[in-house]
């Protein structure tokens, strides 16, 4: 189970540390990337739209989207040095070590001679259906995606030299997670894992991260849909300035600590792409400036009036990396998925470890 750890430790801390990418930002003289918050001096021309009617329209995109495919990269510009990496491997390190306490579920990955993934690219194909809404005590939030197939395609490249490739499949069928490795070089690996819940793992670190089905920026919208965010009177406040934003024509709205003066969110509609999410920003309550950022720099239009991201970068200030997403192929909405599209078997000789029995086994030839 020894690489499974690692490389789903690599690319979570990778993908969630987000990097600086092109569009608005500098570049400081020790190269690391700074924010750009965009301002007064961004300002373009206003907008006549209110709270509640961008609240409509997003709450029309919510409905009309019941399931979505797409293939694409996502890759680090530069790819991390062994050196980075390492350092990488210990936050992992210490992260699973820590949970491993916490939980008593197992260890942490061990190993020192770290593998990378070859220029920094891990190809990706994703589908995810039935982004339901739900009610309860904590009011309408989102079931979503119930059922999702998150499958990894990577080459890793040792110290030495040699390079093999690697195949890990996600998929929760709505009831049980599932999770498999299959490596042939440079030793035959084929790891299995079962869960009552994806252990952590999100679907915001994936296209759907930078479109309107994000949530989660604060613990108050958390799985919450956009549209029922909008219609926070303590949370939500929209400013009807038109900026440019990455090049496209937005309107924002704050995300305040709830009854206070505090943003510590933003989110930007291209008000030429139906009002669709192109920034959505987390900042620093006291300084206002936006630290972290998912960007949209280019969109699939998958139905009318509406948008898909295509492209997009998760940035941070005080980086040196670049970390972006780019579709390799056409956005599908709508196709249908059923059950069978999110069922995994493990092939023979797949060492299983079922968190839910609590019984590990490996998949014989004859089943």
């Amino acid at each position: 189970m020894r690489l499974l750890f690692v490389f789903t430790g690599i690319f979570c801390v990778l993908s969630s540390m987000a990097f600086a990418g092109k569009g608005d930002g500098t570049t400081k003289p020790d190269g690391l990337y700074v924010i750009h918050t965009p301002n007064d001096s961004d300002i373009v021309g206003k907008s006549d739209i209110t709270i509640e009617q961008l609240a409509e329209i997003i709450e029309q995109m919510e409905d009309s989207i019941r399931d979505v495919s797409i293939e694409y990269e996502w890759r680090v510009e530069p790819p991390y040095t062994f050196e980075e990496s390492e350092k990488v491997f210990s936050v992992v390190r210490k992260h699973y070590s820590s949970n491993a306490k916490k939980k008593r579920s197992g260890r942490g990955p061990k190993t020192r001679d770290l593998p990378m993934s070859k220029d920094g690219v891990i190809r990706h194909r994703l589908i995810a259906s039935d982004f339901s809404k739900i009610e309860d005590v904590d009011g309408i939030r989102f079931n979503w995606p119930k059922m999702s197939r998150l499958e990894d395609y990577a080459t890793f490249v040792a110290r030495e030299g040699n390079s093999w490739d690697c195949n890990i499949v996600h998929v929760m069928n709505g009831e049980v997670y599932k999770f498999l490795t299959v490596q042939d070089q440079p030793q035959e690996i084929r790891s299995g894992y079962i869960s009552d819940s994806d252990g952590g793992r999100s679907l915001v670190i994936t296209p759907l991260g930078f479109s309107v089905f994000r949530s989660g920026m604060t613990e108050l919208t958390a799985k919450k849909p956009l549209s029922e965010v909008l219609r926070m009177p303590n949370i939500a406040r929209l400013d009807d300035n038109i900026r440019k934003v990455n090049g496209f024509n937005a309107v924002r709205v704050d995300l305040m600590i709830q009854s206070s003066i505090y943003i510590i969110g933003r989110i930007y509609f291209s008000i030429d792409h139906n009002y669709t999410p192109i920034r959505h920003a987390f900042t620093d309550p006291a300084m206002g400036n936006e630290t972290l950022v998912f960007d949209v720099e280019s969109f699939q239009q998958v139905s009318e009036g509406i948008w898909l991201p295509s492209a997009g970068v998760m940035k941070v200030s005080n980086t040196k990396h670049i970390n972006r997403f780019i579709a390799t192929g056409p956005i599908q909405i709508n196709q249908g998925f059923e059950t069978k599209d999110f069922a995994l078997d493990f092939p023979p000789g797949t060492e299983v470890l079922d968190r839910i029995t609590g019984k590990s086994y490996t998949v014989s030839i004859l089943e």
